[in-house]
Formats: C-alpha cells, structure tokens, sequence
C-alpha cells in the first residue's frame, strides 16, 4: 500500500503569492494548498481574475488572523482604456458604449482625477461579490437581473497620473480595503464624458505585504516538485498515526525555499512576542488566562498591549492582551491572570 503523503500541519505564517493573471483568488488558495500540503489556507483581500499582485495566504492556524489583515489599505497601479464602456467595468466584460476621445487630454483627465481624491462614495458594480439580499452580485449579473445598491465609502488616499497615452492612461492609487477600482475608473470615465473601463491592474501593496517581497506560483508549484524529490531522499519515520521528518522540518523546508514572501506571524501583524513555558502552555490550552507565576522572567511590555504567545518551535499561540506592566508580573499574588487570550490560534 503506498504511503500517505505528509501534511503540514506546523508551517504558519503568511505567504504572499503574486497572484497570475486568468484565475480566482480561489483558484490561488487552492493551487498553494495542494502544493504545499497544507491542512487550511485563506487569503486576506479578493483580486478579480484578470488582476495580478500581492495576495496574502494566511497558512494552516494563521486563517485564524484573516480579519486583521483583510482591512489594510491597498496600492494599485491600473491602466484605464477610456471611450469603451464594458458591463462589467473591466476587459472582461461586454462592450457597452462606445466613444470618440477627441478633446480629451493630460490635464483634462488630471481635472477629472482630483475629484476623487479623499472620502468618496462607490456603488458596488454588479459583477462584484458584494451581497444583496443574501445573493452575490455577480450572480445576478448572470442572471442579467440587476439590483439597487446602497453606496458605500471609501477613502482614496493618494491617486497619481502616471502616464497618457491616449486612448489610455496609467495611474496608482492608494486606497482604503474594499475600494473597487473598477468604479473609480468607471466613474472618471463618466466625468470626462467619454467612458471607460478599467483594462488592467496589478496590486502592488497591500497593507505591509508588498509584491518585491512576493512569489510567483510557478514557483511554488516547481518547489513542490522539489519538496517531492526530497521527500522520497529523506522518507519520514511513523509515528502511529502520525508522520514526522527526521532531518528535516517541512517548515523549515518551505521557509529556505521561499525566503522573505513566508512571513511568520509576528512579522506580518508587527506584535511583540512572548515565549510561553510549559506552565503557560498548559494553561493557555485549557482555555484559561496565563497566570502570574507561569511567566517566571516575561519580556519587557505595557498594560493593556496585545501581544503573540509563542511556542518554543517559534509558532504562534495566541493573541493575547496584558493586563499589567511586565515588571509588576511577578510581584502579583499567585492565580492572578495576567495575559488574557483574545484569539487563540490552536496550532
């Protein structure tokens, strides 16, 4: 009977895939999930599938953070194909209108950007995965059923020309978490009279992850060969139910082969750590607050700071929140807790 191919249960952290053009970033979650043997993968921030660029992978426990990354601003840089209107406000879609250019120049879509700039208002486009009624927008844009949208605000921090080239023009912008490019193209279409929709884009930041720092998934899917060939060199002992590397840790593995777009927890939410024990383990694993005394020399930190709780393999435990400086730590009455579990990560 042929062995079952080992997961990896151990390897956390966030990957930040550069995300191809021609698929979902569903398709992305489960490419890099079968690749990488992993148990659970999410992502913090939908791309559309004609977009390429930064698309944070939250791996295995780390999905359990997805909500604190999925609100960081994001940076774009977008080319915009003005005088063709598309259904869907991007290539993808059906040719709506269509309109002569002339007239319009460098300042006149200058003019027309500035109005854009800082709190605006978006209706959310039909071929979008907002909800309505409990149902996907883009579901009903199948359906050619179109629906009334409450408009929703955003904040477009920075929004930079950076070349004309008409009938097309290249921007960036710097913009809050659930902006849709594709309306802002759309609406600087309508402005300047003409149309357009948005022709390309690529994410280049978002929040802290940034695409220099990215990996492609072809070569996430060759490292897997490799992984492959090495898994067969250096076959893993049993251990009853239960594989385990006796050379080499999966983790640390993936973590040589990738380089700077694996990103261990305290890195990608810039928390402070603190290393738990067996007694603060314990507790922690039941549930309880860490008490004074399961923390006999804690790191340096400030009442009410949230903080990581590590393992000594270097995952991440928990988020949890001090409640009290740690130099009063040990001058607390036995039982008093003083770390109490926001997010518990079950590694």
């Amino acid at each position: 009977m042929a062995r079952k191919r080992q997961r990896n249960p151990n390897l956390q952290g966030v990957l930040v895939l550069d995300k191809p053009a021609g698929i979902t970033s569903h398709d992305g979650v489960a490419a890099i999930r079968t690749a990488m043997r992993l148990g659970k993968v999410g992502h913090g921030g939908t791309l559309d599938p004609f977009a390429t660029g930064v698309l944070p992978l939250m791996l295995n426990s780390a999905t359990r953070i997805a909500t604190l990354l999925t609100g960081d601003d994001k940076v774009y840089e977008g080319v915009a194909r003005l005088g063709v209107t598309t259904d869907s406000m991007d290539p993808t879609g059906t040719v709506t209108d269509e309109s002569p250019v002339d007239g319009i120049d460098e300042a006149a879509i200058l003019s027309a950007l500035a109005a854009f700039r800082g709190e605006i208002e978006q209706i959310p486009p039909m071929y979008s995965a907002a909800k309505v009624g409990g149902e996907r927008l883009y579901k009903l844009a199948r359906k050619n059923v179109e629906v009334e949208r409450k408009p929703k605000q955003v904040t477009i921090h920075e929004l930079e020309l950076l070349s004309v080239d008409l009938p097309r023009f290249t921007f960036r912008v710097h913009c809050s978490s659930g902006t849709y490019v594709r309306a802002l193209v759309d609406d600087a279409g309508r402005a300047l009279g003409c149309g357009g929709h948005l022709e390309s884009l690529v994410r280049t930041r978002s929040g802290s992850f940034r695409l220099e720092d990215s990996v492609e998934l072809d070569r996430i899917l060759q490292a897997s060969d490799r992984f492959r060939d090495h898994e067969r060199d250096h076959p893993p002992l049993e251990d009853g139910r239960r594989w385990r590397w006796p050379h080499v840790e999966a983790s640390a593995w993936w973590a040589d082969e990738i380089g700077a777009a694996l990103r261990p927890l305290p890195d990608a939410l810039g928390l402070a750590t603190v290393p738990l024990g067996p007694d603060a383990l314990a507790e922690l694993r039941s549930g309880r607050p860490i008490r004074a005394g399961a923390l006999p020399e804690p790191p340096a930190f400030e009442a009410g700071q949230t903080l990581l709780a590590v393992l000594p393999d270097g995952r991440t435990a928990a988020i949890v929140r001090s409640q009290c400086r740690s130099d009063l730590v040990n001058r607390m009455p036995p039982g008093t807790p003083v770390l109490q579990i926001v997010r518990g990560l079950n590694p």
